[in-house]
């Protein structure tokens, strides 16, 4: 009988960054931050009259989309917006997603999700 050698799995590594919203009255705002040790590394304030609803980070996890809302009283619109993170964690582009507007605010507490690739959002 020979010796066999050990199958290694592979043990998924740790994203480099790790990105949250905070949302409400305050100061609205996306925090990119270091996952190892938490340091901050980029914010991104919601525009004035604008409140972040959701974040979804794509599998690459330098794509993030948030789903915010404009207005106050009487009419409302919803916008998905795509920040782009670069090697080193900082927003580096902010776009509209095409067709990515809704007239008023979506109904409930839903949550936003993207696949792996961020090419498909739910």
């Amino acid at each position: 009988m020979g010796i066999r050698p050990a199958t290694v799995q592979k043990v998924p590594t740790m994203p480099r960054f790790f990105a949250g919203y905070l949302a409400g009255a305050g100061s609205p705002r996306v925090e990119v931050r270091e996952s190892r040790t938490g340091r901050l590394l980029d914010t991104r304030s919601a525009p004035r009259g604008t409140t972040f609803l959701d974040l979804a980070v794509a599998g690459d996890g330098r794509t993030l989309f948030v789903f915010a809302k404009q207005g106050g009283r009487g009419r409302c619109v919803s916008t998905l917006h795509r920040l782009l993170l670069n090697d080193h964690g900082k927003i580096t582009a902010d776009r509209s997603v095409q067709d990515g507007s809704i007239s008023g605010s979506p109904a409930g507490r839903d949550s936003l999700a993207a696949d792996a690739d961020g090419g498909k959002l739910a």
